[in-house]
């Protein structure tokens, strides 16, 4: 008779302590992750000329706090990062090459070209090689026209969704945010209103603001 007060007791201690690592109270040892990567761009204004030089850093801890507020190591973690620079001022807009170029100060860039949608990805490499994950370049301005920059972490990599942060739960999905250190006045979102792709018109303050968006327009 005791065993099996030991095994019913284990089955109730079991279920508690999942379900106090579970936000959505689900009784299944599952968690959501987020977490903000702190973006500067400089300088931050809405009208460039061709040959102008944006500078874009980012500096941030390996230990970071995430949506609930606990901290976490993330030094080995895949972020895939990528710089997105869209020119918004046509339907459908351009993410193609020959709008900027880049030079990494700190850090990497790795510059793929897709031929089969003749889109262009800029993925960042972190410098890892204190307790911080650094990284800047330089953005070099060489097409005229109205362009959206923000940033994105790729999860299409199984290693993405499925990385151990050592608790307790596992991960069910993990995002990354980016913040543009600067005035959300000075952002130029309304740019993206005026734009003739119903895609980047459709797009929230709060998704441009996640993304680390800078709308801007670049003339001779």
């Amino acid at each position: 008779m005791m065993k099996y007060i030991y095994f019913f007791l284990g089955i109730i201690m079991l279920s508690f302590s999942c379900t106090s690592c579970d936000p959505t109270g689900a009784n299944v040892c599952t968690r959501d992750y987020s977490f903000t990567v702190p973006v500067k761009i400089t300088p931050i204004r809405d009208t460039f000329h061709l040959g102008d030089t944006l500078q874009i850093s980012m500096n941030f801890p390996k230990n970071m706090i995430d949506n609930s507020s606990d901290s976490f190591d993330l030094s080995a973690f895949p972020f895939n990062a990528t710089i997105d620079l869209l020119k918004i001022d046509e339907a459908p807009f351009s993410d193609g090459p020959g709008m900027a170029s880049y030079k990494a100060i700190t850090g990497g860039i790795n510059v793929v070209y897709f031929s089969a949608t003749a889109s262009e990805e800029v993925q960042i490499v972190f410098d890892k090689a204190t307790n911080l994950f650094l990284f800047s370049c330089n953005v070099i301005l060489e097409k005229k026209g109205v362009f959206d920059l923000s940033y994105q972490s790729a999860d299409f990599f199984d290693e993405f969704n499925e990385f151990d942060f050592k608790n307790e739960c596992r991960t069910n999905s993990v995002k990354i945010f980016y913040d543009l250190e600067a005035d959300s006045t000075k952002t130029n979102f309304e740019l993206l209103g005026q734009s003739p792709d119903s895609q980047i018109v459709a797009i929230t303050r709060e998704k441009f603001d996640k993304s680390g968006g800078f709308a801007f327009v670049v003339v001779d």
